[in-house]
């Protein structure tokens, strides 16, 4: 739960920065069962789940088509698990969605030892380093914008002042924790973004509708 809190905020944040439309389609691909879209739902932001191997128990009613076109998709925790990487990234890419925000460990460089191998469980299987992902803009045509914790895809041709870039640079190229996470951005520039309204009551609303 708190790393949803985490990505919650963060997801929020470049949404704002890049200056999102509320109306913007957005998907989590990798949703797991639905917590994270719930979540940024709540906040404001249109938010559709899709996973190809868990229930979505959370935000059902809002599923997403990983093929539709998006403006904002985020992969939390998703890329290290990743069987057929240049396929499911080719699928991930395809629809050129604006922003693609992932959130995988980097490495840099081969160390014994590092916990992010998880050899316990077996599931994390693909790594990343700061090139890789470098690498992965170039080929599907976007700038990385990439950190130690997170990484932030631009497609070629989206509009992102200078301020706005600036930011997102400031917030993704270190550590983000829940405490710092709006401590990087000056509060004059922050009261100038744009809000979100919740969707909370709007999607019970929509959900009453749809039962039986």
């Amino acid at each position: 739960m708190q790393r949803n809190q985490n990505t919650a905020r963060v997801t929020a944040l470049v949404a704002t920065i890049a200056a999102l439309p509320a109306a913007a389609k957005c998907l989590d691909y990798g949703g797991g069962h639905g917590v994270l879209v719930r979540m940024l739902r709540d906040i404001g932001l249109d938010f559709a789940w899709f996973d190809k191997y868990a229930e979505n128990l959370f935000a059902r009613g809002f599923e997403g088509d990983v093929d539709g076109h998006h403006q904002l998709v985020t992969a939390f925790e998703v890329l290290e698990h990743l069987a057929e990487v240049d396929a499911d990234l080719t699928r991930l890419f395809a629809p050129e969605p604006d922003l693609v925000l992932v959130g995988t460990e980097l490495h840099s460089g081969y160390k014994p030892g590092w916990w992010y191998f998880m050899l316990e469980s077996g599931q994390h299987i693909v790594f990343y380093g700061a090139r890789t992902m470098a690498w992965i803009g170039e080929r599907f045509g976007y700038e990385a914008i990439v950190g130690p914790e997170y990484t932030v895809f631009v497609r070629a041709g989206f509009q992102l002042g200078a301020m706005r870039r600036q930011l997102l640079n400031r917030i993704i190229r270190r550590p983000v924790t829940v405490t710092n996470l709006l401590t990087l951005i000056p509060a004059p520039l922050l009261r100038r973004l744009s809000r979100y309204e919740s969707r909370t009551e709007a999607d019970h609303a929509a959900m009453r509708t749809r039962a039986p």
